[in-house]
């Protein structure tokens, strides 16, 4: 009955596309234990629109549907308990990276990205160490050298590499900075784009992992190996 119950609504909400039949279907994932609550919140969180109607207004006011002040304060605001919150500040990391990256290819950063986006699915000291020598290979000039103002577009879009790069090897110790780290990377890419953008491609990158949509990091780590 319940499995009938659930499918039935999964094809009621790809037939229909709309926000409310697919809020109904989440709600039943996490009834019916194919869903974790703090998953369907963490994707209202992230502006999901569906999962914030499915969270009934449990989400916290302070989601990711608004532009925020402060990256690193945001960062930290993040709702996660039983889902690591590392997981979801990295994947934001490097939905900005990818983000610069395909406004401004360069290989060494499109390197770095890749490394750490196989440290997201093995995070195994040999990726972790991969992932700090190629964010070094792809460090573009210091941002110490001159105004952030007058940093230009591809050197951003690098830093945020190298940033997304730096918290996956931030596992090998270092693991102080890799909020720090994270935050840098949404600067960056908010320098490059928007931060209207920012949030788009985090929330695109995000949600499909957190509702069990499929992985993007994963599909595209397929893609690499065929």
């Amino acid at each position: 009955m319940t499995d009938s119950k659930l499918r039935e609504l999964e094809r009621r909400w790809k037939e229909s596309g709309s926000v409310e039949d697919e809020a109904a279907y989440l709600l039943e994932r996490v009834r019916v234990g194919d869903l974790e609550q703090e998953k369907l919140e963490l994707a209202a969180y992230f502006g999901h629109e569906a999962a914030r109607r499915a969270s009934s207004g449990k989400c916290p006011p302070n989601s990711s549907a608004e532009i925020p002040d402060e990256w690193g304060a945001w960062l930290s605001a993040i709702p996660a308990r039983e889902c690591p919150v590392q997981q979801v500040r990295i994947r934001a990391a490097l939905a900005c990276a990818r983000l610069c990256t395909a406004l401004y290819p360069a290989p060494a950063s499109k390197l770095a990205v890749s490394s750490a986006e196989d440290w997201v699915l093995c995070p195994c000291p040999q990726h972790a160490r991969s992932a700090r020598e190629l964010s070094e290979r792809a460090l573009p000039v210091s941002p110490e050298d001159i105004p952030f103002q007058a940093l230009l577009p591809i050197h951003a879009a690098a830093w945020a590499a190298v940033h997304a790069a730096r918290v996956a090897s931030s596992s090998l110790g270092a693991t102080a900075y890799a909020l720090d780290d994270c935050a840098e990377a949404l600067e960056m890419a908010s320098f490059v784009t928007s931060q209207g953008e920012v949030l788009t491609a985090i929330r695109r990158e995000i949600t499909p992992w957190l509702l069990g949509n499929g992985d993007p990091i994963q599909q595209r780590a397929s893609m690499r190996t065929e």
